[in-house]
């Protein structure tokens, strides 16, 4: 394990990677590659480390019991679902459960932590797989990869650029619409939660308590 002083940008380079995306190994790809790192490493961060300061001391808090950690969201993103509507819902979910926990709790704070704005790639145990009617194609690695459809299982690089966008915007809008929610002053009861599925059909089929991402 290295120290904080051996750290460095480039340093997670000496590690083993697992479950990396299967870019082929043709010049025009690799070069189209080697231009996203370029343009990514050029980007703002998506999240700074005083939000990650912050998430460390609120989650201190839980587990010395003076607060509940609240996690989530999506299993996995597609880009299509970064809109208003989408991501306002899930906020929306979260923080009735985050009411209604901290009331059931007698006040106690609840550390809200959405696991959204960059579940764009997820591992698989295989890099291929048979589709129904017999066709092998790359395995479908999230939209940060190659797409859903068998036509579109080339990983490319240049969906890291749009991942990067689409998480960009998602935890803008998320954070914005989390501030907006916790100054209404109406409260949510479980009557209310329990409508949510009526309410929010873009959101509820996905959202799970347990996962990981960006707090807000």
């Amino acid at each position: 394990r290295r120290s904080a002083s051996q750290w460095s940008p480039s340093s997670w380079r000496s590690y083993p990677a697992r479950q990396q995306a299967p870019y082929p190994d043709d010049v025009a790809t690799q070069k189209k590659l080697a231009r996203v790192y370029r343009t990514l490493e050029k980007l703002p961060a998506l999240v700074t480390h005083e939000s990650v300061d912050s998430l460390r001391t609120h989650l201190a808090q839980c587990a010395n019991g003076n607060a509940f950690c609240l996690t989530g969201g999506d299993c996995a993103e597609a880009f299509a679902t970064c809109s208003a509507e989408c991501v306002g819902s899930k906020v929306r979910v979260l923080e009735q459960m985050r009411t209604i926990l901290s009331q059931q709790l007698g006040g106690l704070p609840v550390v809200v932590i959405g696991r959204m704005a960059g579940q764009y790639a997820k591992p698989r145990s295989s890099d291929f797989e048979k589709l129904p009617n017999g066709r092998v194609v790359a395995s479908f690695r999230g939209e940060n990869v190659n797409g859903i459809h068998e036509n579109e299982r080339r990983p490319d690089p240049e969906r890291l650029i749009r991942g990067y966008y689409h998480s960009a915007a998602t935890l803008q809008f998320a954070a914005t619409a989390a501030r907006d929610l916790r100054q209404l002053s109406s409260t949510f009861d479980l009557a209310t939660l329990a409508g949510c599925a009526e309410q929010h059909q873009c959101s509820t089929e996905s959202v799970v308590v347990g996962g990981r991402s960006h707090i807000y």
